[in-house]
């Protein structure tokens, strides 16, 4: 006669117990819905983790990349010995308006000029990003559609 209460009191308390666990399961989730990105350069040491939604664009300097990116103190970079392809095959949602440059298309640059001489800015940064006359209208699109936000 006790074992029926005993399981009757067990299965409740295991449901509950499920119930809030996976409360914070999900909240969990939705704190840690912020991606990562990982970029390697070629020493073994280089490597830079940044938000996917920080990072900014990505400059060519003759062997090395500067990667730009927001932190809490304001716009930050940091020096890798890579190449442009080699953080495009890494970082896959970026775009490339000009041969020394890749974008994050979900940031809020700017199209100034037409496909002649166009370039994109950045609020908070004073350097332009030149664009490419053949990447132009893709640019153009790319920021038309991408949500400002």
């Amino acid at each position: 006669m006790l074992v029926l209460p005993l399981v009757l009191l067990r299965y409740v308390l295991a449901n509950n117990s499920l119930k809030e666990s996976s409360k914070y399961n999900a909240q969990d989730i939705s704190e840690e819905e912020t991606k990562y990105i990982e970029l390697k350069g070629d020493n073994v040491s280089d490597i830079v983790i940044v938000a996917q939604e920080s990072l900014l664009f990505v400059k060519s300097v003759d062997n090395y990349v500067q990667i730009y990116y927001q932190d809490t103190t304001g716009i930050q970079n940091r020096i890798l010995r890579s190449t442009l392809g080699s953080i495009l095959v890494q970082a896959d949602f970026l775009y490339q308006p000009h041969r020394s440059y890749l974008i994050n298309p979900k940031q809020n640059f700017e199209l100034k000029g037409n496909s002649q001489k166009a370039s994109l800015s950045l609020k908070g940064f004073s350097d332009e990003i030149p664009v490419s006359r053949s990447s132009y209208s893709k640019i153009k699109l790319l920021l038309q559609s991408s949500p400002i936000g």
